[in-house]
């Protein structure tokens, strides 16, 4: 994913460039949209594969039988419940590099003001948190798998 990210991201800083010299255009006003297309995909992608990660987490397990033995270990519930959304938090490590490049390339071409890099940074991760958790609560609602993530 990083490897496929740079040279979109080299590109862009050279269109950025060449519009900057040719059109006396400031290089931010050309870096600007591009990053927020960028960040806006992540953030979608990044939202939809923890929902659907998480809606099939705990469903799964009752699906194969394991949800009866995990639930007698002496554990709480809810420890379990917050291990399995760590567990799909931290899959989507890739998507949060792809959003700090992005917005990394915004601020230092002055294409992204840094008070608004910090809103889209928790506007993100409130995002991202709420349908992962969203998830889970279906997985945990719904008896199977197919009616976690299509509900």
């Amino acid at each position: 994913l990083g490897a496929s990210a740079a040279p979109v991201l080299g590109l862009w800083l050279f269109g950025a460039l060449t519009a900057y010299v040719a059109n006396d255009r400031p290089a931010a006003d050309t870096v600007n949209p591009p990053v927020r297309a960028v960040a806006v995909a992540a953030t979608v992608i990044a939202a939809v594969a923890g929902g659907v990660r998480a809606a099939g987490s705990v469903a799964r397990d009752r699906q194969k039988n394991v949800l009866d033995p995990l639930l007698t270990l002496p554990v709480r519930r809810s420890a379990i419940l917050r291990a399995k959304l760590m567990a799909q938090l931290h899959r989507l490590w890739p998507w949060a590099l792809v959003l700090a490049a992005a917005g990394a390339f915004g601020l230092l071409t002055g294409g992204v003001h840094p008070a608004g890099l910090l809103a889209a940074a928790v506007l993100a991760a409130g995002t991202v948190g709420l349908t992962t958790t969203l998830g889970l609560w279906l997985s945990v609602r719904c008896g199977t798998v197919t009616r976690a993530v299509l509900w």
